[in-house]
């Protein structure tokens, strides 16, 4: 009986295969950054090859709490032109890809004791909300909370309704659809399970040559490009090593750990509550049958020990939910 291959199966063998070996652009991770910027540059018309030496989306972009935020944190750092540009990739992403993304309501929780003057708060989120221009909707003060009765009295004095984006399904989906659709493409190549081993730049040629390597089967091949991106995520110091770069810039690697539990009850909008130290900034996420509680923050010096959860992390994100 003949063989019927996949699609995917045929595409990979076509790469491996193909005589044609220059491309503008060859990006290395596909993750949520370099699915971006795929989809961006192919449809500018550029040749594009992704490459990923995992699945995509395999690291830190399928370990996301599904948010999408416009830089709410910035301002801590009173850094208003990156909230500005933040906010408008956010609503631009609400806008685009509305498939993928919409829009999600966040409540910020005031507890016993309150921790920041409500004040303070206040102020902050009216500033976020005019750094979208108005594109989503007023922060609004004692809403009607639906998540109330399965809540602490202590955990809530008062709350702000605000709104974010979010993603619809999940996030390592949302990064394969983006980079599904741009290797539709004819200008648009992506490859899986195929790592850059080695890459030198040929200065009277003025390009790249970039060693590929599958890592499901034994195959290689070599291919040039005009630039070189590194979107690998907390692996790019360590393919910055690989090329021989020296970048100005090191990466501060941090592990958030969060825990799922069944959906409770009544839980509609994500709940941000209000906090110091380690406390501040945990929410729980609603998110199909489970709901998300986490994040922690905690500095990591390798990409390694930020994929291990150890006793401490659990134990601080139940007592921490058990509050």
């Amino acid at each position: 009986m003949p063989v019927h291959h996949s699609l995917a199966w045929q595409r990979r063998q076509a790469f491996w295969n193909a005589a044609d070996d220059t491309f503008d652009v060859v990006i290395i991770g596909g993750g949520v950054q370099g699915a971006c910027l795929f989809d961006r540059l192919v449809r500018e018309g550029y040749r594009v090859l992704i490459v990923d030496r995992g699945d995509f989306a395999c690291g830190t972009s399928q370990a996301s709490a599904m948010l999408v935020w416009g830089g709410l944190l910035y301002l801590k750092q009173f850094d208003l032109p990156e909230v500005i540009r933040l906010c408008e990739a956010r609503d631009r992403l609400i806008g685009q890809h509305g498939r993928g993304v919409d829009r999600r309501h966040v409540s910020y929780l005031f507890g016993d004791p309150v921790h920041r003057p409500r004040w303070v708060i206040r102020l902050a989120l009216q500033l976020y909300w005019l750094s979208a221009l108005g594109r989503r909707a007023v922060p609004v003060w004692s809403a009607p909370l639906r998540e109330r009765d399965f809540l602490r009295d202590s955990s809530v004095r008062n709350h702000v309704r605000f709104e974010e984006g979010g993603l619809r399904s999940s996030d390592a989906m949302f990064v394969f659809d983006w980079i599904d659709r741009g290797s539709a493409a004819p200008n648009g190549v992506a490859m899986n399970y195929c790592e850059a081993t080695a890459g030198r730049y040929d200065t009277p040629a003025r390009h790249w040559q970039l060693d590929l390597t599958g890592t499901l089967e034994p195959r290689a091949r070599s291919v040039t490009a005009r630039w070189i991106v590194n979107a690998a995520g907390v692996w790019a110091d360590a393919v910055n090593d690989r090329f021989g770069i020296e970048s100005p810039w090191q990466q501060l690697l941090a592990k958030g750990a969060s825990i799922t539990i069944d959906r409770l009850p009544g839980h509609h909008d994500t709940l941000v509550f209000d906090g110091r130290g380690k406390q501040e900034g945990l929410s729980l996420v609603p998110w199909g049958r489970v709901s998300l509680w986490g994040s922690t923050e905690t500095i990591v010096d390798r990409p390694d020990t930020g994929w291990r959860v150890d006793s401490d992390d659990v134990t601080f994100l139940l007592d921490s939910l058990n509050r």
